[in-house]
Formats: structure tokens, C-alpha cells, sequence
């Protein structure tokens, strides 16, 4: 039996890997990055196979929820792929010369929704049809999809030029209402948004340019029930940094939160109270909560991996890695694949991961 953190796999891809997705049954994983290059690896035993080549960059993968399809974004349009054959099934551009960005599919697989800079549209799978479209007043800096499909939420980032102040909202929106259920007041531009519906009182949480992280519950988008780095802090002389990257946990009960400090830390999600932490030697660039609710996993530009404890000190394993371009983490928990410039590596968690 291998240690916790063996490479499971590791090869090498044309260009760098910009993303990477697990089918939901964790057997396939997908990698795609610069020259349109998309490869799928069984996490058993079987060769690579080339789903898509083309000049474009490929941004974003998602499987679909039965795994019979992988859906890719580029520079120019959103492709949807059978994973049998490596057959296109349909393709075509969101916005006139936008880049698609980010894609998803709800979890009953019905629709797709793909982000462009400034758009934000939900595809039907079948008719491909745009069921609703949401036009965001600027930048659109990240995104999450809630755990039942119906709500999206947008980080918003409206710089111009230099200026931070008031520059940025959080939003959430209802698609199939096309209706805004939350809207954050102004504050410096958004960064990174995480939404949890799986608990009575559905949460969001956001960090922003001020250096403000908040949790607010989606009835309440006037007063957060914790937030880190506000003016309370600032006027106690407190040195906080707000987080770039932010993942909540299996049924919404705890957060993860990455900074430009080095710290990826685990917090209670109602609270805010931090439960355990990872440091890192800079910036911290990829974070996530494992479903099994054990185990959190950090990457940052010390070109470290680190997967650690989600309630207490501890860690699971370490481990060095080229730089990291993108990270995702399989459904079942036990396995994190990585991509960098010109390579990819699976670990594997182990049979208790």
C-alpha cells in the first residue's frame, strides 16, 4: 500500500496546465491548458487519451454529473465533448470575441453554465439554448455554483485604473429567476466568493481588496455574522490580509481561506473562529476542504502541497512540486491533482484519506 501524498500519476503536457477536472465518480481526470490540448487519465489502470486539440487555451473543464461528457471553455467558445469517443457533441461562443472563462454543470447535468469576463450564462445540454443570462456591471473575478445547481454566486470587481475603494460587490444570484437574491454594499473589488446551501441557514463568504474576509447569511446582506480585516480591526491596529481564495467544506461547516500571507486556515464557517492552519513560505495560491470533512489541502508559491488536519494540528503529508497552475481534488477525497508548466502529478491520499 502506498504512503499518503505518492504520486499516483505524473507525466508530462504540452504547454501549461490551466485546469483540471474529476469525474464525479472519481475514475477520470482531465487536464487542459495552452494549445487547446485536453487529456483524460483513468485513475486505474489505461493510457491517456486526447479528447480536443486546437490553437485555443483551454481555461476551464467540468464533467458532467453522469460522466459521459466533459465540457471545456476557451479563448473563443464552450465545447462539450462525449468522453467514449472524444466526439464533439456541440460548441459555440457565449459572447461575440469574449473568452469563456469558467464552466460548470448542475448537479442534475440538465444545464451548463459557462462565464465569460462580464457574462454569465446557464446552456441547456440538450437544446443548447441559453435559459438565463446574467450581464455583471464589470469584471467578474470568480464564481461559485451552489450544491443544488439554482444559485450562482459572482465576485464582482470594478477597478479602474489603481482604485480599490468601493470597487467590488458580492452578488447571488437565483438563474432560473433571473433574480439578484444578494447583494453586498460597496466594498474594495472582490476577489473570491464561496457559497454554502448545505445547511438551514444558506452562507456566503468573500474577500476583498480592503483586506476584508465576511460571511453573510444570504437574508442578511447588510450585517455579516463574522468578518476578518473590517474597521473594527483597522481602527484596533490589527494586521489582517483578506483572502484570495475561499472553499467551503461538506454541508457548509467550515471555510477555507487562503491568503497573500502564506496561511491557508480552516475556520468555523458560522463563527469565524479559526479551528487550524497551514503556512506557507509566500503567497497561498490553491485551497480546498476534502468531502470526507477530515483533511484540507493548500498549495502556495513556495511550490509546496500541503494536505493537514480540518479540526486540529496535524498534518497528513507534505510534498515539493513544480509551480502550481491549477488544483482540484477528487469527489471521493482521495486523490489531489495538480498542474503546472509542462507537467501534471495525481497524489493519492491514501485509503483512509
Amino acid at each position: 500500500m502506498a504512503p499518503p501524498g505518492a504520486r499516483l500519476i505524473n507525466d508530462d503536457f504540452d504547454g501549461q496546465v490551466n485546469a483540471i477536472a474529476f469525474s464525479q465518480d472519481s475514475r477520470l481526470v482531465a487536464f487542459g491548458g495552452d494549445g487547446g490540448t485536453v487529456q483524460v487519465r483513468s485513475l486505474g489502470l489505461g493510457p491517456r487519451s486526447t479528447v480536443a486539440a486546437d490553437k485555443s487555451t483551454v481555461s476551464s473543464l467540468a464533467f458532467s454529473p453522469d460522466g459521459t461528457s466533459l465540457a471545456m471553455a476557451d479563448l473563443d467558445e464552450v465545447r462539450v465533448f462525449e468522453i467514449a469517443t472524444g466526439a464533439l457533441r456541440w460548441s459555440g461562443p457565449i459572447e461575440a470575441s469574449a473568452s469563456v472563462n469558467t464552466v460548470a454543470f448542475t448537479p442534475d447535468g440538465t444545464s451548463l453554465v459557462a462565464v465569460t469576463d462580464t457574462v454569465v450564462a446557464v446552456i441547456d445540454v440538450t437544446s443548447q439554448k441559453i435559459l438565463s443570462r446574467i450581464d455583471a456591471p464589470q469584471q467578474i473575478a470568480g464564481i461559485d455554483v451552489s450544491a443544488d445547481g439554482t444559485l450562482l454566486a459572482l465576485a464582482i470587481d470594478q477597478r479602474h485604473g489603481a482604485d480599490h475603494h468601493n470597487a467590488g460587490t458580492a452578488q447571488v444570484w437565483d438563474w432560473a429567476k433571473n433574480s439578484k437574491v444578494f447583494e453586498s454594499p460597496p466594498l474594495g473589488a472582490v476577489f473570491a466568493i464561496a457559497l454554502s446551501t448545505d445547511t438551514p441557514t444558506s452562507m456566503v463568504t468573500f474577500g476583498s481588496a480592503d483586506n476584508s474576509t465576511q460571511t453573510h447569511l444570504l437574508s442578511d446582506a447588510a450585517q455579516p455574522i463574522w468578518i476578518e480585516g473590517g474597521e473594527e480591526d483597522r481602527q484596533a491596529g490589527k494586521d489582517v490580509i483578506g483572502a484570495n481564495h475561499i472553499a467551503f467544506g461538506p454541508k457548509g461547516k467550515n471555510v477555507i481561506l487562503g491568503d497573500a500571507g502564506g496561511f491557508a486556515r480552516v475556520l468555523d464557517a458560522e463563527s469565524g473562529i479559526q479551528r487550524t492552519r497551514a503556512e506557507h513560505a509566500g503567497a497561498v495560491t490553491h485551497v480546498a476542504l476534502l468531502n470526507n470533512g477530515k483533511w484540507a489541502a493548500s498549495t502556495g508559491i513556495d511550490d509546496m502541497l500541503t494536505v493537514f488536519n480540518a479540526e486540529k494540528d496535524g498534518q497528513l503529508y507534505t510534498v515539493s512540486t513544480p509551480e502550481t497552475q491549477a488544483m482540484a481534488v477528487s469527489s471521493n477525497s482521495r486523490f489531489i491533482a495538480l498542474g503546472h508548466l509542462g507537467s501534471y502529478t495525481v497524489y493519492d491520499n491514501g485509503e483512509g484519506a
